[in-house]
């Protein structure tokens, strides 16, 4: 007796698979998956009754949220300001980029309450504090405005005029 733990779904033809869901031992031959899904296109996903879909999987593995078509791994599309939001419920947030010469986890940008940080190769390069102060956290480094490539520690390639705000 063979027990199916899996349903297919078939094309228009009724001989094509055009995926299937199950456990993941029967869909995909592993042990790792309590619920798996195969798909030979790509998987939709829609709320509300609606039939535009609210995220689509690609056969790529390409996630848009929002949209039908990812053009990149992560693609989140919305008529709002507001695209994305990542949360962290401890003191510090940050999201990490990296390609593949990166120092593993070096290349971030995060937040401790309202203030903002740049970090690079693991080392905090600035700091965009919630009251409007700017700090350059250089490390030996060197600080240029108005070039990319500053010769000493404080570069100016521009006019520098300061003032006192009270006269």
């Amino acid at each position: 007796v063979h027990v199916r733990k899996y349903n297919q779904f078939m094309q228009n033809d009724g001989t094509t698979v055009a995926g299937q869901i199950g456990n993941g031992n029967t869909v995909n031959g592993t042990n790792q998956a309590d619920l798996a899904l195969h798909s030979t296109r790509y998987v939709e996903f829609s709320t509300g009754g609606s039939s535009t879909p609210r995220m689509v999987l690609d056969s790529s593995g390409n996630l848009a949220i929002g949209h039908s078509s990812p053009d990149t791994v992560l693609h989140t599309y919305t008529s709002s300001d507001w695209v994305g939001k990542f949360e962290s419920s401890d003191g510090y947030a940050a999201i990490i980029l990296e390609d593949n010469s990166s120092t593993n986890n070096g290349n971030r940008v995060g937040v401790t309450g309202n203030d903002l940080h740049l970090t690079t190769n693991g080392t905090e390069r600035m700091r965009l504090y919630s009251d409007g102060d700017i700090s350059a956290c250089h490390n030996g480094g060197s600080f240029g405005i108005g070039t990319t490539n500053p010769s000493s520690p404080n570069s100016v390639n521009k006019f520098l005029h300061l003032h006192d705000s009270d006269h």
